[in-house]
């Protein structure tokens, strides 16, 4: 015996019951406006809801992102619809997820790229705090690496011309040498006599003392 399922669109009380509230519920301004599946780049569309529905709900949850997938593959989804059906899962985050991504769908089918004009700024901002924080980093080890280029300079310069050469037989004595070599006596200085003053040659008594 097979066993068959009944569609959610075939049970009559849910019928009803989404009905009612439909009528009674108070959905955002927005979901007025229609939106054209085929206008929007729905690639851009899908990373921002993984990453939306992962920020609201702490994990990734791949039921409720395929059902919102669903909605968005639909010729002419119905936001209201869409916000009824995820009401079990978000609970009371559904009213801020569900606007906040219809009005980026409005954005992006009016977008000759179809994604939505914030999506777009936020990834310039990205994209300009990278190459700021590249600049930051480059201005940091700028001088680091002039002190290197500087040190290859003078690691590259020629060498120095060497000084000729002592001849042979000609080099200084080494200390050890110096050490092993007699002493010698400086030479004595010859005494020269001593002249006798004027007055000794005339006072007779004054030549005889030495």
């Amino acid at each position: 015996m097979s066993l068959r399922g009944t569609a959610v669109g075939q049970n009559a009380r849910f019928t009803d019951k989404q009905a009612k509230l439909l009528r009674t519920l108070k959905f955002p301004s927005v979901y007025a406006t229609r939106v054209d599946p085929s206008r929007v780049n729905l690639d851009v569309m899908r990373e921002w809801v993984d990453a939306r529905l992962v920020e609201l709900l702490g994990i990734d949850d791949d039921i409720v992102a395929q059902m919102v997938f669903e909605y968005l593959d639909s010729p002419d989804p119905d936001p209201r619809t869409l916000h009824i059906n995820l009401v079990g899962f978000l609970e009371d985050k559904t009213a801020a997820f569900m606007k906040d991504l219809w009005k980026k769908l409005v954005s992006a089918q009016n977008s000759p790229e179809g994604i939505p004009a914030e999506l777009i700024d936020a990834k310039i901002k990205a994209l300009h705090d990278q190459v700021h924080s590249e600049q930051e980093a480059l201005r940091r080890i700028q001088p680091a690496r002039e002190f290197r280029t500087t040190a290859n300079e003078y690691h590259s310069l020629p060498p120095r011309p060497a000084f000729p050469r002592r001849p042979a037989g000609d080099e200084p004595p080494s200390p050890q040498q110096r050490s092993e070599r007699p002493l010698e006596s400086p030479p004595r200085r010859r005494e020269q006599p001593l002249e006798a003053s004027p007055r000794r040659r005339r006072d007779p008594r004054l030549r005889s003392r030495p």
